[in-house]
């Protein structure tokens, strides 16, 4: 009778959507603005699966969805709102469940937020919520971005494969950090999936800067590093020839500069302070598994850090409040301007004859790039005066 009971029960237990997960579960990463996504299953009031886009996001604690998400699924929208750090307005609420492929999230370790209104969270136009480390720290996951490929296994599923170092998971927030090495110094730094390029502190790339004049340093960003929140754009970036763990080496890995007001803010969320964060350019070159149980990363690479991320004409761009893009800064190298003829508050019309203000931020930023010495012609608007102006793609780090 017992082998006939047990039957029983999962059979029951399937009709209600809530059987044992399977040990692990891998579906499709998509990327969008040098950052991760991924389509994962929330159940609603009524019993029914929604879809939803998910920023993957290692370097917060904070889960939140939209207000659409939360009325989609029949959620409880009645309880006080409280204040983000921010300012945005968020409510509290209760899920039923949420499913990665046939795998049931445990979402004990994280309140999920419902951002008011009508915009999306975060990063990507048709965002409907982030996938935060609390919700991923009770996991083994694998980060497979050449492959565009994402993991989730129960502890101890998986034979985790390539380079293993030890790091320390903040119990309440399961953030990760790893200690390096670079240039003979001791270094902490967090993996970070959901930022679209790596940063250290300002502080850190001028100490370099005064011993390695042959390490590639400019004067605001550029690139893949453009996608930085706007503050963040106008630090150095650097590339950086090694840094080593215990048990693996990264080369050439680009760096932003960030203040030290942002890295008392992001230290509250890891163990221990940190001096940056690794992300999207190492991350796209490496298959890296996180075993939060574990307390061990593990690096297999896939190919080389590409060293072309940043080579664009250098000019920093931010959206504008009228519309389409406008220069937040003229990138400096060597201590002289990289592009002639362009002013910060300039408005960026035309690149090529191609009208860029209804792209996307990414498809905006792409139409500045090429290859070293390649030319575009820019259109700018400067308080109303037309200008047009020639500028080159440059290897600026």
């Amino acid at each position: 009778m017992k082998p006939l009971l047990s039957i029983f029960l999962i059979a029951v237990l399937s009709v209600f959507g809530i059987a044992a997960s399977p040990q692990k579960i891998t579906i499709p990463l998509t990327v969008e603005d040098n950052r991760l996504f991924l389509d994962v299953q929330f159940l609603g009031k009524d019993g029914n699966l929604r879809t939803a886009h998910l920023w993957l996001d290692t370097g917060t604690p904070d889960f939140q969805i939209t207000e659409k998400l939360a009325r989609d699924l029949g959620l409880d929208l009645s309880k006080p709102t409280v204040k983000s750090e921010d300012g945005v307005e968020q409510v509290p609420v209760e899920l039923p469940g949420i499913r990665v492929g046939d795998f049931n999230l445990d979402l004990k370790s994280a309140t999920p937020m419902v951002v008011m209104g009508s915009q999306p969270v975060f990063a990507g136009s048709h965002t409907d919520g982030n996938l935060p480390a609390t919700l991923l720290m009770h996991y083994q996951v694998v980060l497979d971005v050449p492959h565009r490929r994402f993991t989730l296994a129960k502890a101890g599923a998986l034979k985790s494969k390539g380079k293993r170092v030890p790091c320390a998971v903040q119990p309440t927030t399961g953030m990760v950090q790893l200690n390096a090495t670079i240039d003979g110094a001791p270094y902490s730094l967090a993996l970070d999936s959901g930022a679209p390029y790596s940063m250290i502190s300002s502080e850190a790339i001028q100490n370099w800067m005064s011993r390695h004049k042959d390490w590639p340093t400019t004067k605001g960003t550029a690139g893949a590093a453009n996608m930085l929140p706007g503050p963040l754009r106008r630090g150095p970036m650097m590339r950086v020839p090694l840094i080593t763990t215990a048990e693996t080496s990264l080369r050439n890995v680009g760096f932003a500069g960030m203040d030290s007001e942002f890295i008392s803010w992001y230290s509250k969320k890891t163990a221990a302070p940190v001096n940056g964060f690794l992300s999207w350019n190492v991350l796209s070159a490496y298959r890296v598994t996180i075993d939060y149980p574990g307390s061990a990363l593990y690096f297999e690479k896939q190919s080389e850090i590409d060293t072309h991320e940043a080579d664009s004409v250098g000019l920093t761009l931010a959206r504008s409040r009228s519309g389409g893009y406008a220069i937040l800064a003229v990138v400096q190298k060597d201590g002289r301007p990289v592009v002639d003829g362009a002013q910060p508050g300039d408005k960026l019309l035309k690149v090529d004859g191609r009208d860029i203000s209804q792209l996307d931020f990414q498809s905006a930023l792409h139409a500045l790039q090429g290859r070293p010495s390649d030319a575009h012609t820019l259109v700018l608007d400067r308080k109303g005066e037309t200008i047009t102006i020639t500028a080159k793609v440059m290897h600026l780090i």
